[in-house]
């Protein structure tokens, strides 16, 4: 830039003579302003801020060396450079001048060349101190404003400049840190480190490590640090420390970390997963068509009746297949629901013991059951589930003991109030048992003990997963004591609802007299005409009059020209759901039809769906595939309520 723009000088002399001299000089290459008085040159030097002061002793009212220190007395003024004017040749006033903070002398008579080179000299130091000035405020700006650690030990240990985001990070206050030193932050270990090791290495160069650092309030936190080298401009060489908090940085590398390990594992587990299903699919099915194709060819009634009961075993071990792996999708989208209703506790305890007798009479164990007859007959609790947590232990039970071994199941109250009963389940059995090892992962999803369990046993680990998920949800207790080839007790305990309202009104086991369909008209409406037969015949025996509808649209046809005693409904048809011809029918107008029993019949048993069958003015639900018992018993309720 040009210096005559960039620079300007005034010049203080109470002689007209001296000022035109020096302004010829220096006009040509600085901008010059002239004061003839201390008090101009005050007032000029305090509006103008010139970069260099000429300014003459001997003056009137105000001498050089008064007007010197005024300039220097105002934070406006004192740092502008002055070079004294002088005719005197007195070493006297030369270094008065010096110590009252002038910067170098011109004497009279001016000598042209002596004049610039010394205003020049002088121009060169004040780039320079600005340059400096610049450079450290902006390393400055850049230290305090950061967040990090930053300090500087001088050759001698102290540390001499600490920024604000030291003490931040350390919560000690500035005098503090000074006063402590790093013995305040570091431990005697990291200490000696830094002082013997560190230190000395970072001072040829660039060094980074890590430490902990304690804070003020205790906390250990891990920080990265970055020691070099730093001289001054006095050539003091110290070094300079920089530090930075890395402990949440060094969590989330820790969680990724963490989570990309069970990522493999889950993916392997899931793959494994996979595998087994494939299998586990293929055996039923393979039974299925063998039976199936062995039964069209039996011409004994024996051999048909055996072929029909394999495949039924084979239907109902598939189905137990497909339901755990559309459980365990539900769960992973937290779509899993429970939906309590009112059961008859002893009929789904007589069930499940009785499916569990028949798989463990097929491989010869012994199977002791024993239920607590002080346990209330009728419960509030989704059935179907606790129904499911009881057959996966027992089922694995029966699976894991040999031959020859014993499967013991158990129910007792522990305790109950007049709405609630706290039960106490037990499933022993003599079998493989498990390790301590293997209990870390026995209610992983995907996971069985160990592979060979796999291929010895079979199964596609998701059994135990749902078990306890369902067992959480009923804010109930699941655990497991085992040890290898000694067997497994697992002790479920649950605090179930009692239906005080029911049993109060006489509702008990045993105490209604069953519902006959004689004469009841009952309409079924699905699109799959295999599903309507299915439907026809389990009901064809039980007297009751059926009529079919193939989708929505024709069912509400149908309702209003004929009169129905309870619909069957399926709920995903072509032109016309079960949910909107509910809804339709609802409000159709027609005498009872606000009060006419629908159920739900449908493959989708998820908590969502039901909620919706219930939303839309269904009375209760059904799963497919039918069960003829649970479809019959179904029924005859709502026909009774009704």
């Amino acid at each position: 830039m040009d210096t005559k723009q960039k620079y300007s000088i005034l010049v203080v002399d109470d002689e007209n003579a001296n000022l035109l001299v020096l302004n010829q000089i220096l006009s040509s290459e600085y901008s010059v302003y002239t004061a003839k008085s201390g008090e101009q040159a005050l007032r000029l030097a305090a509006e103008n801020k010139p970069e260099l002061i000429l300014l003459d002793i001997i003056m009137p009212d105000m001498n050089g060396f008064e007007v010197l220190t005024k300039l220097k007395e105002s934070p406006q003024t004192a740092n502008i450079p002055v070079i004294f004017i002088t005719g005197l040749d007195n070493a006297n006033d030369e270094e008065k001048g010096f110590e009252l903070g002038a910067a170098d002398y011109i004497t009279k008579p001016f000598k042209s060349v002596v004049v610039m080179a010394r205003v020049k000299t002088q121009m060169k130091n004040t780039a320079l101190i600005h340059m400096i000035e610049d450079d450290f405020v902006r390393v400055s700006s850049i230290a305090e404003g950061s967040p990090q650690l930053m300090l500087y030990i001088n050759a001698q240990g102290k540390i001499e400049y600490l920024n604000p985001g030291t003490v931040a990070l350390s919560g000690y206050t500035r005098e503090e840190i000074i006063d402590g030193g790093l013995t305040l932050i570091l431990d005697a270990d990291n200490l000696r480190r830094l002082n013997e090791e560190i230190l000395p290495a970072s001072s040829g160069g660039h060094l980074s490590f890590e430490m902990p650092v304690k804070r003020k309030d205790g906390e250990i936190r891990s920080f990265s640090f970055s020691a070099f080298a730093a001289q001054l401009y006095n050539g003091e060489t110290g070094i300079g420390i920089t530090a930075w908090d890395d402990t949440e940085l060094k969590r989330m590398q820790q969680e990724i970390a963490q989570a990309l390990v069970q990522a493999k594992y889950y993916n392997k587990a899931k793959s494994d997963f996979l595998s087994r299903m494939s299998h586990e699919m293929r055996t039923p099915m393979n039974a299925i068509i063998g039976m199936t194709a062995i039964t069209k060819t039996a011409k004994e009634e024996s051999r048909r009746i055996y072929c029909l009961d394999k495949i039924e075993d084979a239907s109902r071990h598939l189905l137990d297949l497909i339901n755990d792996a559309l459980d365990m999708a539900e769960i992973d989208i937290g779509n899993f629901d429970l939906i309590p209703q009112s059961f008859n506790f002893n009929k789904m305890a007589e069930q499940i013991i009785a499916r569990t007798a028949s798989m463990a009479e097929q491989k010869k164990q012994k199977f002791t059951s024993a239920v607590d007859p002080a346990i209330p007959v009728l419960l509030i609790a989704d059935e179907r589930r606790l129904k499911q947590v009881l057959m996966n232990l027992l089922s694995n039970a029966v699976k894991f003991t040999p031959k020859e071994g014993a499967v013991y199941f158990s129910a007792f109250k522990v305790s109950s109030s007049e709405d609630t009963c706290v039960i106490h389940f037990e499933v022993k059995d003599t079998g493989v048992g498990v390790s301590d090892e293997q209990k870390k992962h026995i209610w992983d999803a995907f996971e069985q003990a160990d592979n060979s369990i796999t291929r010895t046993y079979g199964g596609i680990g998701l059994g135990l997963a749902i078990t306890k998920r369902i067992v959480e949800m009923m804010d109930g207790t699941i655990e497991v004591v085992s040890e290898p080839g000694k067997g497994s007790l697992f002790i479920c305990t649950l605090k179930l609802k009692v239906d005080a309202a029911s049993l109060a009104g006489g509702a008990a086991a045993g105490a209604a007299s069953p519902v006959s369909l004689e004469g009841r008209h009952i309409l079924v409406v699905d699109d799959v005409e295999m599903n309507r037969e299915i439907i026809f015949a389990i009901l064809e025996d039980t007297g009751a009059i059926l009529e079919g509808a193939q989708n929505g649209e024709e069912a509400v046809e149908l309702y209003l020209k004929n009169t129905y005693d309870l619909i069957l409904m399926d709920l995903h048809m072509p032109e016309m759901d079960g949910f909107e011809a509910t809804r339709r029918i609802r409000a159709s107008g027609i005498k009872g039809s606000d009060r006419i029993p629908i159920i739900a019949v449908t493959a989708d048993t998820g908590g969502d769906m039901i909620f919706r069958c219930f939303e839309t003015g269904m009375n209760s639900h059904i799963g497919k595939p039918v069960e003829m018992e649970t479809l019959v018993s179904l029924i005859a309720q709502n026909l009774q309520k009704s």
